[in-house]
């Protein structure tokens, strides 16, 4: 599994021709997420993820602490996604194959594919480290 630094990798994005969505969830599912891709109930990228700018990461410790929380609910990693801009729109496509543990109900309708996962950081973890997703092909230059 490669590993990098999410305060190093955060600094080094590229926001001329890509974006960039977060997600944060339990301890344990990033690995799953980097697995199946990221499910979802509802069609809109927007109802599961956040985009990242600039400004959210000029301080990216900041940001990571500040994402974590205190506790309120469970933060404990944060999922990276990425695509070129003009990809954006194709993020989410219908989910086509079988998945029988997800949120206690039948499989979710649609899904962010793995392919667009850059990976996951543990944010339990004051160093960050930011486990790459071996599968994602935009950009696969960057690692």
């Amino acid at each position: 599994m490669l590993e990098t630094s999410a305060i190093d990798f955060l600094q080094d994005l590229d926001f001329n021709d890509n974006v960039y969505f977060y997600h944060v969830t339990e301890k344990g599912i990033g690995e799953k997420i980097l697995e199946n891709g990221l499910l979802m109930a509802d069609s809109h990228y927007w109802s599961t993820i956040i985009e990242l700018t600039p400004e959210m990461i000029a301080d990216p410790y900041k940001f990571l602490a500040d994402e974590h929380g205190h506790n309120i609910r469970k933060t404990e990693e944060m999922i990276l996604i990425g695509c070129d801009k003009e990809d954006v729109n194709y993020l989410v496509t219908k989910n086509t194959f079988n998945t029988n543990n997800w949120n206690f109900e039948e499989n979710p309708n649609y899904v962010i594919l793995k392919d667009f996962i850059i990976g996951y950081i543990d944010l339990t973890d004051m160093e960050y480290p930011l486990i790459l997703n071996p599968d994602y092909s935009h950009n696969i230059g960057r690692f």
